[in-house]
């Protein structure tokens, strides 16, 4: 092959990147609808949170000792690097944006690292089939999968580049543990992949008999880790919050993530996208069962991806943990024989899209839609708005739109601005921080029902802070269920409902009421 044809191939992969990476940023305005200009005012579930979060870091707030959540630190500390910017939406988006191009950089670098004949077209198609899985299981954007991706590309990269040069250096163990900790900063579920290719590399050490560098591999593993993770670790001790982040973070989410019986979180799982990652997997093996090295990551990959998915629960945005690995298996199967890409391709887009994912590929993409078309009350009166409502009311996509935003405005005009400072939202959902742009009243201000039914210290915090130093409004959710008795009858005998709309119920403080009023009606003679 001449110089010259060398040098085009070199360049097309370079025009093929720089086209994806402009796919990138169009996926994101049309699928991070919590972020996206396109969907202003919509803000999402856990995104609102996170952001609210984000913001309130911004205002000197501590996660944590101020804000509860089981989710990393590393997490809120992008998100607050997002509202440093003037429009902290965007801030956030722009930060996706950096987020989304490195994984599609570490895809083409891993492409390009494998003996491929035709890396472009592979290249093109697994990014093809990176956003059409992402298009499933995105779930509104700015999520922790999201922000996991790149540390595990980057990570299946060299180990891909290891076992090409059947060499693995010194300094990949390391990547494998700083990706590990940022991981696990986040949350630590998230860094499966990352696990298997350690774990991967240090059983095919023990295989060679090479019992010098699985220890050196695993010790440098380790050291990666804690260089990670000690930047937060002093972070907090120098605050004085230190118990505060690591019980949360590493044993309340334990207790969180393991909630129902693991039979029980087996059978609620999605299996809409377990089948086919599960048939796929196998597939892949089959290609590769006379390579020893590429079954076993493929085998490791499987078990322990579903193993780590039957932890939790099963919400759509977790199945993001599942492309990677499809995708390192099908680079694997390519790389073992080119002759089989095409019928390969189609055994993939199939498996994927036909078998199981049909049903989630129309409704997940509809609710994108109706999100974009919702966000105003001009979009939403013209007859495919019409038509988008009735979709999400029979769907059941409470959030989409902008009715969501003025329900929220219309509860915080309810409430006198000068005791706005005294508002505690309990199941009222995620949205209200952000929307009401308040601070929160106590720092178990989203999903505090479930936590209180996990942690007896947590129910006992919640209740102690309701007879000690009682908000004088509530904003609850009447949609959403108050599963635990003992906070539930203390709300019932302390306050009482004085307005509702369709999507939230405000309550008064009884004893705050009836000297609020008598000071009205004094004021008034």
């Amino acid at each position: 092959m001449s110089e010259k044809t060398l040098e085009n191939k070199k360049d097309n992969g370079y025009i093929y990147l720089a086209v994806s990476l402009v796919l990138g940023i169009i996926f994101l305005l049309f699928y991070s609808v919590t972020t996206s200009p396109l969907s202003y005012n919509f803000i999402g579930s856990d995104s609102a949170f996170f952001q609210a979060v984000g913001k309130l870091m911004h205002s000197g707030k501590l996660m944590y000792r101020d804000i509860y959540d089981q989710k990393g630190p590393l997490l809120y500390f992008i998100e607050y690097l997002g509202y440093c910017f003037p429009n902290g939406r965007y801030g956030v988006l722009f930060i996706q944006a950096l987020f989304m191009s490195a994984n599609i950089i570490a895809l083409k670098k891993t492409v390009w690292v494998l003996e491929l004949k035709n890396k472009a077209a592979v290249f093109m198609f697994s990014t093809f089939f990176f956003f059409l899985c992402l298009s499933l299981y995105f779930d509104c954007g700015n999520l922790t999968e999201e922000y996991s991706l790149p540390f595990i590309f980057i990570s299946l990269f060299l180990h891909f580049k290891g076992m090409k040069e059947k060499k693995y250096a010194r300094y990949v163990a390391y990547v494998y543990g700083i990706g590990f900790g940022l991981i696990a900063l986040i949350r630590i579920t998230n860094s499966v992949l990352i696990d298997v290719c350690m774990l991967h590399l240090f059983l095919m050490c023990l295989i060679k008999k090479d019992f010098k560098n699985a220890i050196l591999h695993s010790l440098r593993f380790g050291i990666g880790a804690v260089a990670a993770m000690a930047p937060f670790f002093a972070y907090y001790a120098i605050k004085g919050s230190f118990y505060d982040f690591f019980n949360t973070v590493f044993i309340f989410a334990y207790k969180y993530a393991t909630g129902n019986s693991f039979l029980t979180r087996v059978i609620n799982s999605r299996w809409s996208a377990l089948v086919p990652f599960i048939l796929f997997c196998i597939i892949a093996i089959f290609f590769c069962r006379k390579n020893l090295e590429k079954t076993l990551f493929i085998s490791l990959t499987l078990f322990f991806t579903l193993f780590v998915l039957f932890l939790g629960y099963s919400f759509v945005h977790y199945y993001q943990l599942i492309i990677i690995p499809m995708i390192a298996a099908m680079l694997l199967v390519f790389d073992e024989n080119n002759k089989m890409f095409k019928p390969f391709c189609i055994i993939l887009v199939f498996s994927i899209i036909l078998i199981s994912n049909r049903i989630d590929f129309v409704t997940r993409n509809g609710r994108m839609v109706s999100t974009i078309v919702l966000n105003t009350e001009k979009r939403a009166n013209t007859k495919i708005g019409q038509i988008l409502k009735q979709y999400i009311e029979i769907n059941n996509y409470e959030f989409c739109g902008y009715q969501s935003k003025e329900a929220h405005e219309d509860i915080l005009n309810h409430i006198p601005e000068e005791y706005r400072n005294s508002v505690y939202s309990y199941s009222g959902g995620p949205q209200w921080l952000l929307y009401s742009d308040t601070d929160p009243y106590c720092r178990y201000c989203e999903t505090a029902d479930s936590f209180a039914n996990i942690s007896p210290d947590v129910e006992k915090e919640i209740i102690d802070m309701f007879n000690t130093r009682p908000p004088k409004y509530l904003v609850s959710n009447h949609k959403e269920k108050v599963k635990n008795e003992k906070i539930i009858n203390l709300i019932d005998s302390k306050y009482e409902t004085i307005y509702s709309n369709e999507k939230l119920d405000l309550l008064v403080n009884k004893e705050f009421a009836q000297s609020f009023y008598s000071l009205d009606e004094t004021l008034s003679d």
